[in-house]
């Protein structure tokens, strides 16, 4: 998607108040850190663990899951012996397993042809089902049970993007979504202005997919730049998923004080992308992948300085560097990135291997000396006076 057509419909109302005062928020958010993704040393274990100093875990287990509680607790003990935080990982749209969990099947996000919208396999549910954000509330708060220090959302900017054309499968039109999107039409606009500006002489009928296909939009509702009802509609996405997150955040942040006394953290991998700006006011921060070496935007020193200069907040990078012809082994290339991040006031997120987040989309995982990693990593570290304040 263009850059330019997102930004004026995004940026609008960002820059409000941190929700978090310094006081209430963890003291480790205050300091540089390099945070571990996916790996642990009960879950997925890992050689990297013993060679690179990672201050946490920033992109752990996704809740709900079948794990046996011990293995999780062992796992987030082993993180916290030494001071350091564990973060989740929280559903956004997606279930990542199969298993009834007591949303209807009717809340699942829906094409025009109304067929069931998937990703990689898995079930698609809109964040306009309360049902479903109860069921997610009900995940988190059974995270911060077991002690995390956070919360990870993935594809955080993603939902207003599943309208565009490039999609395989353009969304959503289920039936949560149509009476929500007819809600915010008719709270947005009197009844004179619907029919003057979209041809609606009764919203309380009104259902957008069946607006499509009556005035004959199937092939030109959502081509950029949006117009008419297509532009209503991914703004109205757009205050969805903020209030979707909103309300996630506030009950985290709230079940775990009230009960633990113990502030935790949200944060979202918005990919750098414009789409992301909205979730700036309501995230703690981001962590997000980049991609290194890309001809339109090379350096995350660009997207470090972008994203500080809306707020002064943590920005946690994931290098993942997808240009082919790239050598499958290198010391150089993670020095680079070390230098690229932190030099910028960035901190880095890693699993094992460069880019393995994205090999559904055909790139190579590329290993990474560990001992390499480990010895710059080791410098910035113990030198944290070096990177801190840097904007």
């Amino acid at each position: 998607m263009k850059k330019e057509v997102c930004i004026g419909l995004l940026v609008g109302g960002i820059f409000l108040a941190s929700f978090l005062s310094a006081q209430d928020s963890p003291d480790w958010l205050r300091s540089i850190q390099l945070f571990q993704m996916f790996k642990g040393y009960f879950i997925q274990p890992c050689p990297i663990l013993s060679s690179v100093p990672f201050t946490g875990q920033g992109w752990g287990v996704y809740f709900p899951n079948d794990l046996y509680e011990y293995t999780f607790l062992q796992e987030i003990a082993s993180w916290h012996q030494n001071n350091r935080p564990y973060l989740s990982m929280g559903a956004t749209t997606i279930l990542y397993y199969d298993s009834a969990i007591g949303v209807p099947n009717s809340h699942r996000m829906r094409d025009l042809e109304g067929h069931e919208v998937e990703y990689m396999g898995c079930k698609r549910y809109t964040p306009a089902s309360l049902a479903w954000r109860n069921f997610v509330k009900q995940a988190n708060r059974r995270a911060i049970d077991l002690g995390v220090d956070g919360i990870q959302f993935d594809e955080g900017q993603v939902t207003p993007l599943l309208m565009c054309d490039w999609n395989a499968q353009p969304a959503t039109f289920d039936s949560v979504t149509m009476v929500d999107f007819r809600d915010y039409l008719a709270s947005k606009y009197t009844q004179t202005e619907l029919l003057a500006r979209f041809g609606i002489s009764d919203i309380t009928a009104f259902r957008f997919d069946e607006y499509i296909r009556s005035h004959g939009l199937q092939e030109s509702w959502n081509k950029e730049p949006f117009t008419g009802l297509g532009a209503e509609f991914f703004q109205y996405l757009i205050a969805e998923t903020r209030d979707y997150f909103r309300e996630l955040r506030d009950d985290a942040k709230t079940y775990a004080w009230e009960k633990y006394r113990r502030p935790i953290v949200f944060s979202s991998n918005p990919c750098f992308a414009p789409e992301g700006y909205m979730l700036v006011d309501i995230m703690d921060y981001f962590i997000a992948e980049d991609f290194p070496f890309d001809p339109r935007d090379p350096f995350s020193y660009t997207d470090i300085k972008a994203i500080k200069g809306m707020r002064d907040w943590p920005v946690f990078v994931i290098p993942e560097p997808k240009e082919p012809g790239l050598p499958l082994q290198t010391k150089n290339m993670m020095r680079f990135l070390l230098a690229d991040i932190y030099g910028a006031g960035g901190e880095m997120a890693f699993g094992e291997k460069l880019s393995e987040g994205i090999l559904h989309t055909g790139a190579n995982a590329i290993e990474v000396d560990f001992e390499t990693f480990g010895r710059y990593a080791r410098f910035i570290l113990g030198h944290r006076a070096l990177y801190e304040g840097l904007t």
